[in-house]
């Protein structure tokens, strides 16, 4: 059944603690956005609901580790995008589509007592993509650009710490980023260039292409460049005065090189690295250890030789999720062997918006998610003028069920009666 339900906005999003409604769309108690200013981003801007009200910092991470709780999420026939621009709203987590996935690509998943970050993650692997952190941004794309994104941005870092410190002060520059629909990415390069007063060469290298409308929190210069260039296998260079950026195909070899302290065993460390991270480079010089290798590679070795620096920063846990066997998330209308339902008091309807949906579709979903089982007279219906396959669209916010209920049959001149989960719908 193609239902373009989201179980966040566009959809249901449900949750429930002992006794309590527990506020899943919501931040924690205390994880409240950063409060650093930042420049407005110029030229080019878009309108959006949350634009400047993203989280960002440790209200991001934190929000990222929460759980989405035992009812979880359900997408059934969702287009990718709407279920992560739904994902993105009712949690305040901006994210990036690359423009090489379709949007339209459908979503039948489910996912329950797991974190919003496995939520996402679930997600890109439902589609056989990969997902990536670019500080409080999700990143989601082909495997091989998300595993190379953040050694790419790394890279680019270092090459901006070459420059003179008047010129590192404008790529190290925090602002959001957003653009319309219909947006061309080389206007949004010249809107990032003239951001930091800097011209691009070779800007022909984009091809023309149409973006759909897009809103970031405040990232560097440097961030907001690749997470552009990077969806068209490029990368930039500094000139060194500074006031031009020249487009640069990927390099050959994507990987930064850093140095570790040997220890009392140099070469025992250095085979303790190649356990840990298999497909790193390594040289030994002296008592120190040389390592070539992504990003990623380098927060693992640094978390080996010094546990105590792991922080509340989610990518931990998203890095032990994209190389563990992951959870076995279910796909709609299978249900998992050990869960429970609630009571029906104690559910509550966060956000749900319906759009010209059969109301047996919307019954049907209903039913599914809340265990509810309808018993309606057709026959009795259709001479009062209603109909089950009559389309319906509403919009509820924290409602319970009954108040749910009365949404969808009220303007439907119908009426409906429930005890616990069986709800009688009569004319």
């Amino acid at each position: 059944m193609d239902v373009a339900f989201l179980l966040v906005v566009g959809g249901v999003l449900l949750g429930w603690a002992e006794g309590e409604f527990y506020p899943t769309g919501r931040l924690a108690a205390g994880a409240e956005p950063s409060g650093r200013k930042s420049s407005p981003a110029a030229g080019i801007s878009a309108s959006h609901p949350l634009e400047g009200q993203w989280l960002q910092g440790e209200a991001a991470y934190r929000r990222l580790k929460e759980s989405v709780g035992p009812t979880g999420v359900l997408w059934k026939g969702t287009p990718l995008r709407e279920a992560l621009e739904g994902l993105a709203q009712t949690t305040r987590i901006a994210f990036v589509l690359d423009r090489r996935v379709d949007p339209g690509q459908l979503v039948e998943l489910q996912v329950q007592n797991c974190s919003l970050l496995e939520t996402f993650a679930a997600i890109a692997k439902d589609r056989g993509l990969g997902v990536c952190l670019v500080g409080p941004v999700v990143y989601i794309g082909p495997v091989a650009s998300s595993q190379r994104l953040n050694t790419l941005i790394a890279m680019a870092e270092e090459h901006v710490e070459t420059l003179p410190a008047p010129v590192q002060k404008r790529f190290l520059q925090e602002a959001p980023l957003c653009w319309p629909d219909l947006a061309v990415p080389r206007e949004i390069l010249a809107d990032l260039a003239a951001s930091a007063d800097v011209s691009v060469v070779d800007e022909d290298r984009l091809p023309h292409d149409l973006w759909a409308k897009a809103s970031l929190p405040p990232l560097s210069l440097t961030c907001r460049l690749c997470l552009v260039l990077h969806q068209f296998d490029l990368t930039f260079q500094v000139q060194t005065e500074g006031r031009e950026i020249v487009l640069r195909p990927l390099p050959q070899r994507i990987a930064l090189v850093r140095s570790y302290p040997g220890g009392g065993n140099p070469q025992a460390r250095a085979q303790q690295i190649a356990e840990i991270a298999p497909e790193v480079e390594i040289r030994l010089s002296g008592d120190r250890i040389w390592v070539r290798g992504r990003c990623e590679d380098h927060h693992r070795i640094a978390l080996f030789l010094d546990p105590s620096q792991k922080s509340s920063h989610p990518y931990w846990e998203l890095e032990s999720l994209l190389s563990g066997p992951g959870k076995p998330f279910l796909q709609p209308g299978k249900s998992s062997p050990t869960s429970s339902p609630p009571s029906i008091k104690q559910i509550r309807v966060d956000s749900l918006r319906i759009r010209n949906k059969p109301l047996r579709e919307v019954l049907d979903l209903l039913r599914d998610r809340l265990g509810l089982e309808f018993r309606i007279d057709e026959e009795a219906m259709q001479k009062a003028g209603a109909s089950l396959d009559q389309h319906i669209s509403l919009e509820v916010q924290r409602a319970s069920v009954d108040e749910l209920l009365r949404k969808i049959f009220q303007p439907l001149g119908l009426r409906f009666q429930r005890r616990q989960h069986v709800v009688e719908v009569r004319p």
